[in-house]
């Protein structure tokens, strides 16, 4: 499991030990150290692309959101041939946030169960379903308006499709173990920064104080 995710499900009741974090962070570690070297492997277009991906991403959850308030909201005189179009590119880039972590998480070695995968689905699926139901209860007369319905069923069905497919593509077995004493300094600084983002998890949600933080965070990794 990701670290920063095993911080976001870790439960704040429980005692924080600081060996658990670094037995996540050991075990996740093959994982992390792939993805960081494809990452410098890429040139500064594929970088751009890759980041120009996360504001797509970014924009396509909000953007659905905002079509499922509209069609619940806007009266049907006022649903015309801009708005129309509107709604079905706010449906599309929902579309492209789904494609977006499905390709991030197919192209990541030894995929691991990812709740972000089918969270990121279930919420593109919540305003695709709920902007359907809403389409044909309140505006039946755009029901056969393709250039509107064909988007908002893609999306739903990706949604949908998402949840067999994690369990099918998700690797059950362990990645390799990594061994730490034969790591160059730069995939050393990678694993910190990687054990940094599940330690300002457990900050925020209050796991972990400030000063425990800045010492774990200075910590040799273990």
């Amino acid at each position: 499991m990701d670290a920063a995710e095993w911080a976001t499900i870790f439960d704040p009741l429980a005692k924080f030990e600081p060996d658990e974090l670094s037995q996540v962070v050991r075990e996740s570690a093959s994982i992390e150290l792939a993805r960081c070297e494809r990452h410098e492997r890429r040139s500064w277009f594929g970088k751009f692309l890759v980041a120009a991906s996360y504001v797509v991403m970014i924009c396509g959850l909000i953007v659905s959101g905002i079509v499922f308030l509209m069609v619940l909201r806007v009266r049907p005189e006022e649903f015309q041939a801009g708005l129309q179009i509107f709604c079905a590119a706010g449906f599309l880039a929902g579309c492209l946030t789904v494609l977006h972590w499905w390709v991030d998480w197919l192209t990541t070695p030894y995929r691991q169960w990812s709740r972000t995968v089918l969270g990121i689905a279930a919420m593109e699926g919540a305003c695709a379903a709920g902007s359907l139901a809403a389409l044909y209860v309140r505006l039946p007369e755009l029901s056969d308006r393709w250039l509107l319905m064909i988007p908002s069923w893609l999306l739903l069905l990706l949604a949908i499709a998402s949840v067999p497919l994690v369990f099918r593509f998700t690797h059950h077995e362990k990645p390799p173990a990594v061994d730490l004493q034969s790591l160059t300094p730069k995939q050393v600084e990678y694993l910190i920064a990687y054990r940094r983002k599940a330690l300002k998890v457990l900050r925020a949600r209050s796991i972990v104080s400030y000063p425990l933080f800045d010492e774990l965070d200075q910590s040799p990794l273990t």
